[in-house]
């Protein structure tokens, strides 16, 4: 390039002597001078650099800084290139660029370039706006264009691949190979095994191959290898609660099962195994599964053994004593309780077994506490009740002589009564004692009651009046029985009587009116003289008691109250005199609620009975309807991620629902389960079975990235992996929608990508890997440029080398296109300086030194004494160091 500058200022001397013997008019003028003839390879480019300066009227050059001010008019300069040549004229004037003159010379560069093989004629010129008889000046040189020699295409192979297996095949791995060619461009290359095929596991090289249309063929290859270190999953159960069955706790049973992605299904330890019995208190269940190639899971889960059931209390039924005295009774009682975990447990009663219980009903309370606080409590109850009426004592029938034609005044003793609670007492007799009695016989009846309302038998005895001589008395009449031999009425006895000395009475009747059988009644006659005479008929049957009745049915209702079959009521009776003839027919009810029933019987006398009634009698012979219900109900997918309970209602028109069958948990993974309960009604009818279908996933999706940067690792910018895909999976609900891969960047710093994904009952998982990306370093400038805020002085218009290196930890980078400058004017502050002497010429550029292994960024400095600027170069990574300089 100095030689291609020594021949431009060569040309231009010649150029100026050439305007100096021709005699130009005597003003200044502008003139360009361009450089030699230049020859690059189709593709290549080159700089050459071409000057403006001013001319006096004889055609030299002006002396530096002597310049007329009518010189520094506008100029404009003009780069004409024919078709195939491209020119480049950033950072100086070019094609139309309006130029003014600070100095009176320019030196100015500008890049060409051609893929056109061939001689190329470039022109610059150069006319300024001011006056004077020769304003335009111009230089042409020719560029020659050779073809490009035919070389060997260039492989550009991705670094060595690993991946991890997603299946015992290996894994699908996709790469990108390219080649380019100076002849041909862009070629495709031809590798084995393809992109996009499935690599077993290990290391597999793939061998790629290119050939351009000249015969020429390049080769290279790199390495996949896939490897398994991804543990087995370890699919476990959420902590299991059971409750102990005995002191020693309860066996337990769980599914526990691990899968790898390349073994599929493998053998898991869990300890304590499933089925061992598990003592009360928090337990720890401890899995590990391990697959072929060493990689290891472990998890956990609890298993809490409780005791929350209370002891089952055995208290006697209700009891009912009859009262011994005033104070009620003695009563004793036994009472007991047992407990799953402790065995028998003490149970506390009041009032306590032997207690003397008062004339009442009385609630025994009684609970029982085992050694997890579990309480259970009950309670009976204790009647003493007083329901023995007195007992009157017998009193003997007695006979008095009638001491007139009206009978007799009788006094007699009441008999006394017995109590066991009132003690003892007087019974109650009419007709009184000293009542008048007539002749013949009268019945006293005598009656008592106690406290409690509780009557006595009555009992009766007979007074008899009599005269003792007796009259001569027939038989005449009586009432008639009926067929049966029986009167249910008072029966009359009619007789005549006679006497030798006179009868004060022909005849007598008398009437039975006491309920007997085989009764008699005696007739007589009185004399004047009150002697009788007396006539006994017999075979009297009287019964004048209604029979009592009593219903009964069958089948009996069952606690409820209910019968779901027919129910049939029939009637029977006791008669204590005449016993019983016939009873009402029995009476057969079907479906219907609050149905009763009465009849009656009569007895041989022909008394009919009170009606016997039963009443409440239910039927029921429809069974009654089931439904189901899961809580909680499911997703809109129609899954649930936790336990359901299965509860079961029913409903009935006549009976209503005694009970339905109990909840079912569902706590285990599955689709389809079913669940199904029946209801029974009060009268014992029972539903068709009620079915509920319950899909249950308790289990979250696999995720996994796929490729990217490995957890945990470093890389250096521009080294970092691609992008990593991901994969999911759920073996039992399937994924709602795909995974996505967030978070990823090959900036420098600190970074974390991560996948997700759900499956269809809402079950989550995720992935992620953490990476750092560091900057590279860079190091300079060197000499002679001073760094550390020390301002380097130059001379303006010189070329500065600034030279540096970059590493991408320990190695060297060497691609310019890594590097960006950045130029910019800056305020002259500092106080520390330090000049450079830099004898370098030519236009600004950057390259990589490979000889002295190091970058050379030569700057040209601008001509303007006194100004300051400030040089950065700034790589990809955002690394950047800046010197600072004051021109001269």
């Amino acid at each position: 390039m100095k030689l291609k500058f020594a021949n431009a200022l060569s040309l231009a001397l010649i150029m100026a002597m050439l305007f100096t013997s021709i005699g130009l008019a005597d003003d200044v003028q502008n003139d360009v001078v361009a450089g030699g003839n230049d020859t690059i390879t189709a593709g290549a480019s080159t700089v050459i650099n071409y000057q403006i300066r001013n001319t006096n009227s004889n055609n030299s050059p002006d002396p530096q800084n002597s310049c007329n001010p009518a010189d520094s008019t506008p100029a404009t300069v003009t780069i004409n290139t024919p078709a195939g040549v491209t020119v480049d004229t950033s950072g100086a004037p070019g094609n139309q660029v309006t130029l003014t003159f600070t100095t009176c010379e320019t030196n100015k560069a500008a890049t060409f370039s051609s893929s056109t093989p061939g001689d190329h004629t470039i022109t610059v010129s150069v006319s300024d706006n001011g006056t004077g008889t020769y304003n335009t000046s111009l230089a042409t040189f020719t560029l020659h264009v050779n073809a490009p020699a035919n070389t060997a295409p260039t492989l550009s192979l991705p670094a060595n691949i690993t991946k991890e297996a997603t299946s015992a095949s290996g894994a699908v791995v996709t790469y990108t190979a390219t080649a380019s060619d100076t002849q041909d461009g862009s070629l495709t290359p031809t590798c084995s095994p393809a992109s996009g095929s499935t690599f077993a596991l290990g290391t597999t090289t793939v061998s790629c191959s290119v050939s351009d249309s000249g015969g020429m063929s390049a080769s290279g290859s790199f390495t996949v290898t896939v490897q398994d270190t991804t543990a087995p999953g370890l699919s476990l159960p959420t902590p299991i609660t059971a409750e102990a069955t005995s002191g020693s706790g309860v066996a337990v049973s769980y599914t526990a099962t691990a899968t790898d992605l390349v073994d599929g299904s493998v053998a898991i330890s869990c300890s304590p195994a499933s089925g061992a019995t598990f003592p009360l208190g928090s337990n720890a269940v401890n899995c590990s599964a391990s697959d072929s190639h060493g990689n290891s899971a472990l998890g956990s889960f609890g298993v809490l053994i409780q005791d929350t059931t209370a002891p089952t209390l055995n208290l006697p039924a209700n009891i009912s004593q009859e009262a011994s005295g005033p104070s009620g009774n003695v009563v004793t009682y036994s009472a007991s309780a047992t407990d799953a975990v402790d065995g028998s447990v003490t149970v506390t009663c009041a009032p306590a077994s032997g207690s003397t219980f008062p004339i009442a009903a009385t609630t025994v309370n009684c609970s029982a506490t085992d050694f997890h606080s579990n309480t259970a409590t009950g309670s009976f109850s204790v009647t003493i009740a007083d329901t023995i009426a007195p007992v009157i004592a017998a009193h003997a029938d007695e006979t008095t002589e009638a001491t007139s034609a009206g009978g007799a005044v009788v006094n007699y003793t009441s008999p006394a009564t017995s109590d066991a609670v009132d003690g003892a007492g007087t019974a109650t007799c009419a007709p009184a004692s000293g009542t008048q009695f007539a002749l013949g016989n009268t019945t006293i009846t005598c009656d008592a009651s106690d406290a409690a309302g509780n009557d006595a038998t009555s009992t009766t005895f007979v007074v008899h009046v009599v005269d003792t001589t007796d009259p001569i008395i027939t038989f005449v009449d009586r009432t008639a029985a009926n067929v049966n031999g029986w009167n249910n009425g008072d029966v009359t006895v009619n007789w005549s009587c006679t006497d030798l000395v006179g009868v004060a009475s022909a005849t007598v009747s008398e009437t039975v009116s006491t309920e007997g059988e085989n009764q008699s009644a005696t007739g007589t006659c009185a004399d004047t003289s009150g002697n009788t005479a007396d006539d006994t008929q017999s075979g009297i049957n009287i019964d004048t008691t209604a029979p009592s009745a009593s219903a009964g049915r069958a089948p009996a209702a069952n606690a409820n109250g209910w019968n779901n079959s027919d129910v049939t009521v029939s009637f029977s009776g006791t008669d204590a005199l005449s016993d019983i003839a016939s009873c009402s027919a029995d009476q057969v009810f079907g479906e219907g609620a609050d149905q009763s029933a009465s009849g009656t019987c009569t007895d041989k006398a022909g008394n009919d009975s009170a009606p016997a009634s039963i009443s409440d009698i239910n039927v029921d012979k429809t069974v009654p309807t089931a439904s189901a219900s899961a809580a909680p109900g499911p997703n809109a997918n129609g899954w649930n991620n936790s336990a359901v309970t299965v509860s079961f209602s029913g409903s009935d028109a006549l009976s209503d629902i005694d009970f339905c069958d109990a909840n079912i948990d569902l706590s285990s993974e599955g689709a389809e389960q079913v669940a199904s309960g029946t209801c029974t009604d009060n009268a014992g009818n029972v539903s068709t079975p009620a079915t509920k279908t319950v899909n249950i996933d308790l289990t979250a999706p696999s995720v996994a990235l796929v490729g990217g940067p490995a957890n945990g690792q470093t890389y250096y910018f521009g080294s970092v992996p691609a992008t990593p895909t991901c994969s999911a999976s759920d073996v039992l609900s399937g994924l709602d929608g795909s995974c996505s891969v967030s978070g990823y960047s090959s900036a420098v710093g600190s970074h974390t990508v991560s996948t997700s994904a759900t499956d269809k009952a809402g079950n989550s998982a995720s992935a992620s890997a953490s990476y750092n990306v560091l900057a590279w370093t860079l190091q300079g400038f060197y000499q002679p440029v001073d760094m550390n805020g020390v301002v380097n002085t130059v001379k303006g218009g010189s070329t500065v080398p600034l030279k540096f290196e970059v590493f991408a930890g320990p190695t060297e980078l060497t691609n310019t296109s890594i590097v960006s400058t950045l130029v910019k004017q800056v305020t002259c502050n500092a106080t520390s300086e330090d000049t450079i002497e830099v004898l370098a010429t030519g236009g600004t550029s950057l390259r990589y030194d490979a000889v002295g292994g190091q970058f050379i960024f030569n700057w040209q400095t601008p001509r303007l004494p006194g100004k300051c600027y400030s040089v950065t170069l700034m790589t990809q990574d955002g690394s950047s160091i800046t010197a600072l300089f004051k021109l001269k």
